[in-house]
Parts: structure tokens; C-alpha cells; sequence
């Protein structure tokens, strides 16, 4: 009998697969046509019934037909807002009881990137399936909507944590409750800390989560909402009154009220990043009133937003203000201290803001420098030292007091930006170290109620398992082993990888393959190929080599940070003040425009180092990278806005 019935089903597709014959309706959908036959959606949809009947027509919208009185409708029947795959579908199932809603296998997709990719819970098939599942409702098939509310629960499950979100949200707009509680459930699980949630989903739905979270025994270190002391059982006043600071915090922007945006950030209590105030500023507001806001140094311009991951620099960059960033953020300058002979701390300030420098690094918590920089506004990279790490690892309490000493006496003064947890270690032995001592530093950050420094580590090229072309990039298995689960978190938390390059090493090694006009950034064309994309200098190849390898580790949209990179006028081939000099002009202006893999995102970038160190070693070159000697004059004529 069955059978039979399945038979029967089929017969009827058919008559849907074979197109004009017998049908007596066309719709058009995307500019294609559909013919179909009324007799058969009316019997199987309420709205077609009443949609061909004309009595008590369903709301419109989906379709528009114009109509002979009391006739049928006549002409091509237009349909709005779903997509030709999607009607498809749903007369598909409408003809036969049957359809499959996933999209089909290894077939190209626009929002699926992988090639011969089965669709079986990427992107692109929760798309179809969502689209499948609204289409359904509209047209009210109930059973359609039913077999895609299960399909939708079975692929969620395996499916990237930004597509269980997007069904989070459907799921919560269409009231299918059963879909709602498997998705709420599995992101609680994720272990995204709720600031970051906060940038996907609206706050009543972090709130909900968190509340699994806490009944579940899922919550496994204090989180942004409750440090804002929000009601996790649901909206209430502080839910109402975090809404409502950033009604004002935008209204401030929009009339260039920075100072209302500072007062708000240091009585309120107001979080930026978790405001998305740059991301606002930067799409509405002017370039003054951008500049003003990240001169508050309270804002990151690598935060991320939405699913898609972008940062105020994507945004600037799509439209056109990349520049203005450029001068506020994108170059740094690494401040080192071997030396006996050097400027004391108050003075290495003074010489940052007089020449416009907005960012510094430093390589251990030196109280002397971190007091001089109380209230300078330079934003600081800060870490412990190497050898600090493993019982950082190995014991909260360490990481806690780390913070305690270094961070938390400062934080109100000093604009912290990243805390980096280990220099060049791996591959080393230590390396085993870094995740763990990371995931404490994080925890003593949140527990201290400090939200807004990223933690990250910083690497070298060493990484690479190789490096030609860039779209080749990978990192080598010994490094992945390590780098792979520290992308997990970077991911997580919104952090950006901190890269070391040299492209002065890679061009004093190999001098007859690498021309110095390549590493100088001075080539006048294309000097290498990678399929459709072309690099004129050695630095975008190194980057977009680690960006490749990045993506290939599942972080795509971590953001990378030149921690280290510099040329030395002194000490080796090829060392001289004349291409130091050129190297790092060039770079400062490059770094705003992005790399051909990922054009227009400037790049934040440290220029290494500050001063000549007479103390580094063990090579007699690293003494030599300096831009200024210890009495404070320049090595070489150089300007950094």
C-alpha cells in the first residue's frame, strides 16, 4: 500500500517536472517560470485555495496576481520574497508529499566556499533550510515545516557555531520551540563567553543562555553579563538601562559629543567594544568624531561584530576611511630595554606622543614604564616573561597574581590593549604551556571584571610548514598540534593572532632570488603570481602566507598583528641605515591599504625596535634594528603619521 501511495506521489511530480502540460498557472520567480496546476495546490494548501477561490484571500505579499472579477487570476502570477529553489521545494512537496531540503551534493554554492562539499551542514544547507522553513510557514504547510524544523535540528548539531545562532534567532522569530531549546542548549555548551554572544544575539537571549548555562552547570567562569548585574531570568530594568546607554552613547556620537561618550566610559561604567561604538562611529559619524573615540583608548579596532566577524577596520575599509585609522592605530613601535645605556621611561613616553606614536610593546611588566605611561593614552602590549608561562599554566593562582601585580594597579590609567602570553616559544617544549596559561590570564581578567584586553601569543615564521605560493601557508603538523586549539580561542574571544616577521632575514638569505626592491617595497609591477592575486613586495606575501594557514586552522576572521618587524641599519649584508630607512617608511605607509588577500584591512603593525640595544644578542645585527639611539637621536630621518 504504501508503495502504491509512493507511486501515486510520483505521478503526480511529474506532471510538475514535465512542465505546460495540463497546467493552467504560471508563476514567475527570479525572472524564471513555474507552471503548475491549480486544482493540486489547492487541495493541498489552504493559501493557493484561497489564493484561487478569491475568498478570504490570504494576507498579501507572497504573491500579486491581477484579477478578472469573480474569475481566476489571470496572466503570470508574480512571487515575492522567496527565492526560485525555494518554491520549487515547496511544490515539490505539495505534489508528491516529499522534498529534501538540503541542497544538492557538491554542487557549487555561493555562501558554501568548499570545494566538492556535501552540503550536508554548511552554510549554504542551513540557508536553504531556513528559507525552506519560512516559505513553508507563509504558504502554510505545516508538514513541510515540520520535516524542515527536524532536518534543521539534525544539522545544527554538526554545523559552524555562527549557523546555529542564525537558527537560534529563526527559531525564537518563528516560535518553533523544539528547534529553539536544541540551539539555546548547544550554544550554552560552546563555551563563548558571553561578551562575545553579545555581539551575535540580543542581550535578552545571552541573558537566556547564561541562565542554562548556570542551571546546567555550564557556566564555568564569571561573564560580561553578570559583571553589568543583568537579571539572568529574563528582561528587567538593567537589561532596559544597558539598552538604554547605548541609545545615549549613540546619540552623544551622532552629535559629536566624544566627551558624553567618556563620561559614560569612566562613571558608567560603559564597555565600547560590547557597544560596538566604533563600529557605529565609523559607519555614521565623522572622521573627527571617529579619531576622537579611538583617542579615548578604550576601543579596539580588531574587535569583532556579527557573524561574518568584521572589526571597525573592515568597516572603515569598505568605506574608504581606512586612512583615518591608519593614523590613529595601525602603527606601533616595540620598546625594548637591553641596554645600559638607555633614556629612563618618563622620557621614552615623552618621545612616543611627541612623535605621534599611538602604540607601544614591551616585553615584561616594568612598573617604571607602566607608570610613565599613566594616562598617555599609548596603547600597550604587555606580557610576562617566557619563562613565567608554565606556572601561569599550570596554577590559576599564578595567572591571578600576575594580574593582580601588573594589570589591575594600572588598568584605569594605562590603555592596555593586548597581553601577550609567550614570545617566539613555539615550537619549543614550553609551547605545550601557552593555551592553558592563556585560559587563566583570560579567567583572572573576567574574574577582575576587565573586559576589554585581548590575550594572545606571538609567533615567528618558524611556524610555516611552508610558504610558497601564500596560498599555500600552513603550519607545520609540530606547530598546528599547538596553534590549532589557540585559534579555537582566539576565535572565541574575539583575540587576534600576534605575528613576528622579517622580511629582511628572508631577503639576507636568499639575495639572488629575492630583490631588494621586493623587500623595500620599491618593486614598480608584480613580481610573483599566486592564481589571481599579485604581490609587489615581500611583506604582503609573508602575511598572506599566515592568513592562508590561519584559515586552513578554521580562523578565517582572526585578525593578525605585526607584533614584530623591522630592518637593521647595521651588522650584516645588506644592513644599512639607507634601507632601513626606505624599508620603514615604505611600511608606514603600506600598512593602511591591506594585503591582496585580504585588500583594504590595515594591518596594525610594530615597527622593532625603539632604540639601538647594546645588550641583545647573541648575533651582533640585533644590536642594530634601533630607529633612534640611545640619546634620542634618529638612526635615519623618519615619520610615523
Amino acid at each position: 500500500m504504501e508503495e502504491t501511495l509512493k507511486c501515486l506521489s510520483l505521478d503526480y511530480l511529474n506532471l510538475l517536472i514535465n512542465g505546460q502540460a495540463f497546467s493552467d498557472v504560471t508563476f514567475s520567480v527570479e525572472g524564471r517560470l513555474v507552471h503548475a496546476h491549480r486544482c493540486i495546490l489547492a487541495a493541498r494548501s489552504l493559501f493557493f485555495r484561497r489564493f484561487f477561490c478569491g475568498t478570504d484571500p490570504p494576507s498579501p505579499g507572497l504573491l500579486s496576481s491581477p484579477r478578472r472579477s469573480g474569475a481566476v487570476p489571470t496572466a503570470v502570477i508574480p512571487v515575492n520574497s522567496v527565492s526560485y529553489e525555494v518554491f520549487l521545494l515547496v511544490l515539490q512537496f505539495l505534489y508528491s508529499g516529499q522534498a529534501s531540503v538540503v541542497p544538492q551534493k557538491h554542487e557549487p554554492r555561493a555562501s558554501c566556499g568548499e570545494r566538492g562539499c556535501w552540503h550536508a551542514h554548511c552554510t549554504a544547507a542551513v540557508d536553504l533550510a531556513l528559507d525552506t522553513l519560512a516559505a513553508a510557514r507563509s504558504f502554510g504547510v505545516k508538514q513541510l515545516e515540520q520535516i524542515t524544523e527536524k532536518q534543521l535540528a539534525g544539522m545544527v548539531e554538526k554545523a559552524s557555531i555562527e549557523d546555529v545562532m542564525k537558527v537560534l534567532l529563526a527559531s525564537r522569530q518563528q516560535e518553533t520551540q523544539q528547534l529553539w531549546s536544541t540551539c539555546s542548549h548547544l550554544v550554552a555548551k560552546s563555551g563563548l563567553p558571553a561578551e562575545v554572544l553579545a555581539k551575535h544575539l540580543p542581550i535578552d537571549v545571552v541573558a537566556q543562555i547564561e541562565q542554562l548555562r548556570l542551571k546546567s552547570s555550564l557556566s564555568r567562569r564569571p561573564s560580561f553579563i553578570q559583571h553589568h548585574q543583568l537579571d539572568l531570568g529574563g528582561p528587567s530594568v538593567d537589561v532596559e538601562d544597558h539598552r538604554h546607554k547605548i541609545r545615549r552613547m549613540r546619540r552623544a556620537l551622532d552629535s559629536s559629543d566624544v566627551e558624553l561618550v567618556k563620561l559614560m566610559v569612566m562613571g558608567e561604567g560603559l564597555n565600547l567594544d560590547e557597544a560596538l561604538a566604533l563600529h557605529y562611529a565609523v559607519e555614521n559619524c565623522s572622521r573627527e568624531v571617529v579619531k576622537a573615540l579611538l583617542e579615548l583608548g578604550a576601543a579596539d579596532v580588531n574587535c569583532p561584530a556579527g557573524p561574518a566577524g568584521k572589526t571597525p577596520l573592515h568597516v572603515a575599509a569598505e568605506m574608504g576611511v581606512g586612512m583615518e585609522l591608519e593614523r590613529v592605530e595601525a602603527i606601533g613601535v616595540c620598546y625594548g630595554t637591553l641596554g645600559d645605556n638607555l633614556p629612563p621611561p618618563a622620557e621614552v613616553v615623552a618621545m612616543f606622543k611627541s612623535k605621534g606614536i599611538s602604540s607601544m610593546r614591551i616585553y615584561d611588566p616594568n612598573h617604571a614604564i607602566l607608570g610613565a605611561l599613566a594616562g598617555s593614552g599609548i596603547a600597550l602590549t604587555i606580557g610576562p616573561l617566557n619563562q613565567d608561562i608554565q606556572s601561569m599554566a599550570a596554577d590559576y593562582a599564578a595567572a591571578q597574581a600576575w594580574v593582580a601585580a601588573h594589570i589591575q594597579p594600572y588598568v584605569k590609567t594605562v590603555n592596555f590593549r593586548y597581553i601577550n602570553i609567550g614570545n617566539e616559544i613555539i615550537p619549543h617544549p614550553l609551547a605545550q604551556f601557552i593555551l592553558p596559561a592563556m585560559n587563566n590570564v583570560q579567567k583572572a581578567l573576567f574574574s577582575s571584571n576587565i573586559n576589554h584586553i585581548k590575550v594572545s601569543t606571538s609567533v615567528s615564521a618558524s611556524v610555516m610548514g611552508a610558504s610558497f605560493p601564500p596560498s599555500n601557508g600552513h603550519f607545520h603538523d609540530q606547530a598546528a598540534a599547538i596553534l590549532n586549539p589557540i585559534v579555537q580561542f582566539l576565535v572565541a574571544h574575539g583575540s587576534p593572532l600576534l605575528v613576528n616577521i622579517y622580511p629582511y632575514y628572508a631577503y639576507a638569505s636568499q639575495p639572488d632570488q629575492i630583490p631588494l626592491s621586493y623587500a623595500l617595497f620599491n618593486s614598480t609591477g608584480v613580481v610573483m603570481r599566486d592564481g589571481n592575486l599579485g604581490y609587489q613586495n615581500l611583506f604582503d606575501a609573508m602575511v598572506d602566507t599566515l592568513v592562508a594557514a590561519l584559515e586552513k586552522a578554521g580562523g578565517g576572521n582572526v585578525g593578525l598583528v605585526v607584533s614584530e618587524i623591522g630592518w637593521p641599519s647595521n651588522g650584516g649584508f645588506g644592513a644599512n641605515a639607507d634601507s632601513a630607512r626606505v624599508f620603514n617608511k615604505n611600511l608606514i605607509h603600506h600598512a593602511s591599504k591591506g594585503t591582496p588577500r585580504r585588500p583594504g584591512v590595515p594591518i596594525e603593525t610594530y615597527l622593532f625596535a625603539m632604540f639601538n640595544e647594546n645588550q641583545k644578542g647573541p648575533a651582533e645585527i640585533e644590536k642594530f634594528f634601533g630607529l633612534f639611539y640611545p640619546d634620542k637621536t634618529p638612526v635615519y630621518p623618519i615619520r610615523f603619521v
